[in-house]
Formats: C-alpha cells, sequence, structure tokens
C-alpha cells in the first residue's frame, strides 16, 4: 500500500515540477532532486518513510549543488 502512496503523491506533483522545468528552465535532476524532498516530506509525515529522511535528502541535494 505505501508504494500506491508514494506512486500517487509523485504523479501529482510530476506536472507542476514539469511545468516548472519548461517555464523557469530548471534542469531536469534539480526537478527530481524537488520532487524527491517534496515526496518525501509527504510520506515522513504519513509515517511511511523515517523521520529525518527528508532533512538528510535536503542536505544532500544543497551539498551537491554547491559543489558545482
Amino acid at each position: 500500500m505505501a508504494f500506491v502512496c508514494i506512486s500517487t503523491l509523485v504523479t501529482q506533483l510530476a506536472m507542476p515540477l514539469k511545468q516548472l522545468l519548461v517555464m523557469e528552465r530548471v534542469m531536469h535532476g534539480e526537478a527530481v532532486a524537488m520532487g524527491m524532498v517534496q515526496v518525501s516530506k509527504v510520506a515522513e509525515g504519513k509515517g511511511l518513510m523515517p523521520e529525518g529522511i527528508t532533512q538528510s535528502i535536503r542536505e544532500m541535494c544543497q551539498k551537491v549543488w554547491s559543489s558545482c
């Protein structure tokens, strides 16, 4: 059941991220990272992912972007 819920969240987030990708010239990888943070935040709130995972993903993304 958790897979279905996360899959639904990804689908719901895909269109706004795709629009941002096209309109604001966000790179594909950046849009994927944004989606990972948003999906993990919702899943964490529903108890589907461990507490603190969103912060870990966010910190990883910041570390990668700051090194570019």
